[in-house]
């Protein structure tokens, strides 16, 4: 299913430069997407590749992205930032017994669609990172089909996760303006510090 209408996801990037203006980083090494997208063997969604091309590196509120530009400080690779997170995860899953085998909502309550915990890319369907926040939770693509409809999976650092039908411009904007239904996205942030494109952040 493709819920991801590209205009409606570019009116979401603009929403953001609006809200945060344009970028304060000058002679920024462009992202080689091709060769990203090549060796990562998929074709990453079109608002996420424009966003983060526009700054040096996006700090939106609480959530941070992954940009995979050279000389990017933090996580700049997405494969490796989700191979870490899938080993950290199943650490967590042997040592906790209480977690179960099913992926849960904050309240106990199934996530819709899912029987069991996802698997991580490039398993497909599987999760590929994006982003995190200052607390240690951590937002996902579950690729499954066409990048327009790739779903938002975020997860909490104790396990809790929710599900989004949306696009990252989309969900880190509500994200920032507090608008957005989710459980997990931390609200605690500096108003007056609302975006951080550089020096990086110490999280």
């Amino acid at each position: 299913m493709i819920f991801d209408d590209l205009r409606v996801s570019m009116d979401y990037v603009e929403k953001i430069t609006e809200l945060v203006g344009g970028s304060t980083v000058e002679d920024k090494e462009p992202i080689a997407w091709s060769q990203v997208e090549r060796s990562m063997g998929l074709t990453l969604p079109e608002d996420y590749k424009i966003l983060v091309s526009k700054y040096f590196t996006v700090n939106l509120g609480s959530v941070s992205l992954i940009t995979p530009r050279a000389g990017t400080p933090g996580d700049s690779d997405l494969m490796i930032a989700t191979r870490e997170s899938k080993e950290e995860f199943e650490e967590f899953l042997a040592e906790d017994p209480f977690v179960g085998d099913v992926p849960q909502r904050m309240d106990g309550s199934l996530l819709e669609g899912h029987s069991e915990f996802p698997d991580f890319y490039p398993m497909v369907p599987g999760l590929l990172k994006w982003g995190k926040d200052f607390i240690g939770d951590e937002f996902y693509w579950y690729v499954d089909g066409p990048p327009g409809g790739w779903k938002i999976l975020a997860k909490e650092r104790n396990g809790w996760w929710c599900e989004h039908e949306m696009s990252v411009s989309e969900y880190i904007y509500k994200a920032a303006t507090r608008v957005l239904d989710c459980e997990i996205v931390a609200k605690s942030f500096d108003d007056s510090n609302i975006f951080v494109e550089w020096p990086w952040p110490d999280n």
